[in-house]
């Protein structure tokens, strides 16, 4: 998460403002991405049958970590995977280890946080969630569980406005960094 700090003179002294902001800016070519619309809020992906046994949900946010109302989920993470509705809770990546990079596909970004829990029976290879943003551009969308990768990448994908080259913030003029809001 970067912060940016702002400051307001009033009539008697200076105020210092944070402002989270959330995304990327990526070079060749040089664009930016602002996914701050998503910031502070839970995604809830539900109904996931992994391994053909077990009922799985994810809870993933953006650029923070959750905190999480599940009662087995107490390690600080962006993405968690939870069983049977709390009563198992893996961390899936680390949000202090977190990568942005163009979709391969050309038509987005993706973000990876590394790191989470240890994979399976691995001592060494820790899962890790990839968010694929892939340009739609009148959605603002929602994430989409896909698969998980054999070494415990999680894949995610979610179509959004907020992934466009060249999309229009709320003021009408064409720029990458959009300021529109969501609804909670």
């Amino acid at each position: 998460m970067k912060l940016t700090t702002c400051f307001l003179i009033l009539i008697y002294g200076i105020v210092w403002v944070q402002a989270k902001l959330c995304g990327v800016t990526l070079e060749s070519p040089s664009h930016t991405f602002d996914f701050s619309a998503f910031a502070g809020k839970i995604y809830l992906v539900e109904g996931y049958n992994l391994n053909n046994t077990l009922d799985y949900a994810f809870e993933l946010t953006l650029c923070e970590n959750i905190k999480s109302p599940y009662p087995g989920c107490k390690v600080p993470s962006p993405v968690n995977r939870i069983l049977q509705w709390g009563s198992n809770c893996t961390h899936v990546g680390d949000l202090k280890t977190e990568s942005w990079d163009f979709d391969p596909d050309g038509n987005g970004v993706y973000l990876t946080y590394y790191h989470g829990q240890l994979w399976e029976n691995s001592t060494v290879i820790h899962m890790s969630a990839r968010i694929y943003f892939e340009c739609s551009e009148h959605e603002i969308g929602y994430p989409r569980f896909e698969h998980i990768t054999d070494c415990g990448q999680h894949h995610f994908s979610w179509a959004t406005k907020y992934a466009c080259w060249g999309s229009t913030t709320s003021s009408g003029t064409s720029s990458m960094f959009s300021t529109q809001q969501i609804a909670n």
